[in-house]
């Protein structure tokens, strides 16, 4: 990816400011080619996990199951006591 700042003459361009990729050449661009090589998730520092819809799939499926099927709940002691629906 062209090391340059997004703009409307550069739409391809990084998201990062000129200043900052100045200060940062050593890292960002150790061999001076003008590129940011992002091969092997140089943007996945773990804030963009992938089990946020897995997650959330589960959740809404047992919160429906203990809508539709509370005594199932109830019977494996699961369902919190003094809850009502």
């Amino acid at each position: 990816m062209p090391l340059q700042p997004k703009s409307a003459t550069v739409p391809n361009g990084v998201n990062m400011s000129a200043a900052f990729i100045a200060a940062n050449s050593a890292v960002l661009d150790p061999n001076h080619t003008g590129c940011v090589n992002l091969s092997g998730g140089f943007h996945d520092a773990g804030d963009h996990v992938k089990f946020g819809l897995p997650q959330s799939y589960a959740a809404s499926v047992l919160g429906w199951g203990m809508q539709e099927f509370p005594q199932a709940y109830q019977a494996t002691g699961t369902w919190p006591t003094g809850w009502t629906r």
